[in-house]
């Protein structure tokens, strides 16, 4: 009987870790939700941010207080070189500008920015949108 007592007390405890472990989890995860749901009042939903058929406009309402690159970048993905002016996009979505007869526009409330993306940071009820445009 002893020889049973040990394994058996062994095997409770560890049981008894598990479902402490497996709580301790469930906790972790309504925290993380919890956190998702406060910061969606400032980031676009999904009905403010579109993407044309062809891939060619991307459009979207600015997080006020955030730069509209960092916004771009979080939900679709982008590819950017540095210049001295700032981040440059070269592509977005797979979209690939050519750098021989193209570009990637960038417009804030229907007029070409005249700073770069990384240095815009949008106020409350900009409209962002990017076109790939011919030179």
């Amino acid at each position: 009987m002893k020889k049973l007592a040990l394994p058996l007390v062994v095997l409770v405890a560890l049981g008894l870790a598990g479902i402490g472990y497996i709580a301790t989890q469930d906790d972790d995860t309504s925290t993380s939700t919890t956190n998702v749901e406060q910061t969606e009042d400032t980031a676009p939903s999904a009905n403010d941010f579109t993407v044309s058929e062809d891939g060619k406009t991307v459009s979207y309402s600015g997080v006020t207080g955030e730069d509209a690159l960092t916004t771009l970048q979080s939900h679709t993905e982008v590819v950017t070189e540095t210049s001295d002016f700032g981040e440059f996009v070269t592509t977005i979505n797979g979209v690939v500008a050519d750098s021989s007869s193209e570009f990637w526009a960038f417009y804030v409330n229907g007029a070409q920015a005249s700073v770069g993306a990384d240095s815009y940071i949008a106020t409350d009820g900009d409209t962002v949108e990017w076109k790939l445009e011919s030179f």
